[in-house]
């Protein structure tokens, strides 16, 4: 994975988790989620946080708690707004 500048510069949070959870196929579980997230865009893990619950909240993901980690999944609304933001990105960042 390598740092997308572009779309660090350009995306908040929400954006940039909502395009990661699509490209993980639209579920995933938490840390390697975050661990996407920071590898590409340096986002912390507090506000990477903090961003999940506004999402879940809003109707964009849903968020399972299991024996011992926590599932993130897209909701219908949240796979379009994925896949708008991961096509966004792909396109930011491709070579000019």
């Amino acid at each position: 994975m390598t740092m997308k500048k572009e779309a660090a510069l350009f995306l908040d949070n929400p954006a940039r988790l909502l395009a990661a959870l699509y490209e993980l196929g639209g579920k995933s579980n938490l840390r390697k989620l975050f661990d996407k997230l920071a590898k590409e865009y340096g986002s912390s893990f507090t506000s990477l946080y903090n961003t999940l619950h506004t999402l879940e909240k809003d109707g964009y993901i849903k968020i399972t708690v299991g024996d011992r980690e926590k599932i993130i999944e897209l909701t219908e609304k949240g796979w379009k707004k994925g896949e708008l933001f991961a096509k966004f990105i792909r396109e930011l960042e491709a070579p000019q």
